[in-house]
């Protein structure tokens, strides 16, 4: 009985260290980022069409706070888009960026990667057979950066060290 007692501290004492180590490296850089998902403004949810039967999607990102970076817009419709072709447009004012293009859909989420360039619309277009199901809802990844000691709850990094 007391080898397992000992066994079971020793291994509680090792993953305590184990957290420690871990924090105080966190800590120690001082500053990291933190992936945050924001909504996003759902322009016409049902869609406008486009040439040749295809729909077209069109979402307003939330402007990025400072230092914050958009990362992925990831968007979900009331049904599943299995085998639907799609394209991805990323509009600037007058740039446009093309992000997607004849990415084959499944299920009911279409993943837009941003990679950190500045957006202010995505512009989806979907192409295949069947009818096109309505926008559900719509968000952004953005990576933003964050202060450990900070989030913590310390006044400074110097409490912390």
């Amino acid at each position: 009985m007391e080898r397992t007692r000992k066994r079971t501290t020793t291994t509680t004492t090792m993953a305590a260290a184990l957290l420690v180590v871990v924090t105080a490296v966190g800590c120690g850089a001082g500053r990291g980022r933190l992936v945050a998902w924001r909504p996003a403004d759902v322009k016409a949810p049902a869609g406008e069409p486009a040439a040749r039967g295809a729909r077209a999607y069109r979402v307003a990102l939330p402007p990025p706070e400072a230092g914050e970076r958009p990362m992925r817009a990831e968007l979900v419709f009331a049904s599943a888009l299995d085998g639907a072709h799609v394209d991805a447009i990323g509009l600037d004012g007058r740039a446009r960026r093309p992000l997607l293009s004849r990415e084959p859909a499944t299920g009911d989420r279409v993943v837009v990667p941003l990679a950190g360039t500045h957006v202010q619309q995505v512009e989806v277009v979907l192409r295949g057979r069947g009818a096109a199901p309505s926008l559900r809802a719509a968000r952004v990844a953005t990576e933003m950066p964050i202060s450990w000691p900070a989030a913590l709850g310390a006044e400074s990094a110097a409490v912390v060290r």
